[in-house]
This record gives C-alpha cells, structure tokens and sequence, in this order.
C-alpha cells in the first residue's frame, strides 16, 4: 500500500512540472503575426534607449536597457503592434 502511495506522489509531482514547462513554453515562442526582433529593437532604440538584450516573457517582449541617464532598465513590448506596455501596479 506504501508504494503504491508513493508511487501515485510521484506520478502526480511530474504531472503537475510537465503541465507548468508545456505552459511557459508557450508563451515563449514568438506568433507567427509578432514583429521581429530586429523590429523591436528599431522602436525601443527609437525610445532613445541602448538595448542590451531582448527576450520574450509571458507573452511579450522584454528589453532589458540604458536609458538616458546610463541606469538598467526593463521595457516590456506588445509583440504584435509594438506598443510600450506599462504594468501599473
């Protein structure tokens, strides 16, 4: 009886990993109808920022930056229109 316990643990413990991976894998491939990369650093540079790094997180790009005043900053792109979107939190 132990076992099989453990064994149903275990069964559901990689279920439940496997189903979070398949789910951050999605949101991490570009559509087919997203701006390109390139495109996305033309309007951040557009910003007057210096891109460091682009990546793409939860659906969207993120551009990790300089600004005006030399400080790290992140700039987070709708990647189908290109617009800045802010987090108001």
């Amino acid at each position: 009886m132990r076992k099989a316990i453990y064994l149903a643990a275990v069964l559901a413990s990689i279920t439940a990993v496997s189903a979070a991976r398949a789910d951050d894998d999605h949101d991490d491939r570009p559509g087919t109808d997203w701006m390109t990369e390139q495109q996305i650093r033309d309007k951040a540079t557009s910003l007057n920022l210096e891109v460091q790094r682009i990546d793409i997180d939860d659906g969207r790009y993120e551009v990790k930056a300089r600004d005006n005043n030399g400080r790290m900053i992140e700039v987070d792109f709708n990647p189908v229109t290109g617009e800045e979107i802010r987090d108001d939190h």
